[in-house]
């Protein structure tokens, strides 16, 4: 029978009492954790709450953006893109030739969509250049593109890394057989995480660099 009564034996049960109760403190504040600081990073774009705009709309010197063609990108956001740079915004895109484009097409959709989607966002890069060729700059990268960037206020015309308060990144994983829309999302800040910025927004710099300047129509030569 145990003695209730045996310093002992009380000391002992005390002891691991606390165990036990430190023990699900520790798996409660990890559980929020994971559901305050992790899972809010990430989303996609078929996630109702994903707004590029909340991005955008505080842009105050350039938007960077690179990805592989960008088509749903543009007709939903073309406007306010060139709302942004009516006020004097910077904006550089970037995106894939059409060989690498259809290879990401068959990696991602394990098919190809409409060649003609490719042409009609050339079409209206294209335009935006025309109409504000101090202000729009268009590349076409021919290496394997793994992620999409939109880059806000990332200063790339500076050879050092210079930080705003409203500079940020949206990241999206290319994935094998998985569609754009489902791809998931995350955002990169420096105030978070400034060595991850910094190393995404050297990658976004170093893309930019290797890419070819001009568009390059299928049949008309390099515009």
């Amino acid at each position: 029978m145990i003695d209730f009564t045996d310093p002992q034996i009380v000391s002992a049960f005390i002891q691991a009492g606390g165990t036990i109760i430190a023990a699900i403190c520790a798996a409660l504040f990890a559980k929020s954790i994971v559901k305050e600081s992790i899972k809010p990073l990430f989303k996609s774009y078929s996630d109702k709450s994903h707004d590029l705009s909340d991005l955008t709309q505080n842009a105050v010197n350039d938007i960077f953006i690179i990805v592989a063609i960008g088509n749903r990108l543009l007709e939903k956001y073309l406007s306010e893109f060139e709302s942004k740079i009516k006020d004097g915004i910077h904006f550089r895109y970037l995106l894939l030739d059409m060989e690498r484009y259809k290879e990401l097409e068959i990696y991602m959709n394990d098919e190809l969509s409409n060649s003609d989607e490719y042409v009609q966002v050339l079409q209206k890069l294209l335009k935006l250049q025309s109409d504000y060729p101090n202000l729009v700059e268009i590349r076409t990268f021919h290496g394997f593109m793994s992620a999409s960037y939109i880059g806000i206020d990332i200063c790339p015309e500076t050879e050092n890394l210079h930080i705003l308060s409203s500079s940020i990144i949206q990241a999206m994983l290319y994935q094998y057989r998985v569609q754009a829309k489902n791809s998931p999302i995350t955002y990169i800040s420096p105030k978070s995480d400034e060595k991850c910025y910094r190393s995404t927004v050297s990658c976004m710099k170093e893309m930019w660099r290797d890419a070819s300047p001009g568009l390059k129509l299928p049949g008309d030569g390099t515009v």
